[in-house]
């Protein structure tokens, strides 16, 4: 059921963040410029190849590019 897929993914949010602590925080800020370009590189790539299996085998491009898209995006 619904509500309880809902409270179980609001638990494990809080689980897992609860789990953060303040000084991994301030040292993660110099990363994050790395993690977005790495992100948006993989992110592109995937799409990429996406769009050209779309025209070389006709199945729909919006499948495949959600189909190949990382784990961790959606």
């Amino acid at each position: 059921p619904w509500p309880m897929l809902e409270a179980c993914q609001v638990a494990l949010g809080a689980s897992l963040g609860a789990m953060f602590e303040r000084r991994f925080l301030l040292e993660a800020r110099r990363f994050l410029p790395a993690m977005a370009i790495v992100t948006g590189t993989l992110i592109a790539a995937c799409a990429g190849i996406a769009l050209l299996l779309a025209l070389l085998t006709g199945l729909p491009s919006a499948t495949l590019i959600l189909s190949l898209a990382p784990g961790s995006v959606t």
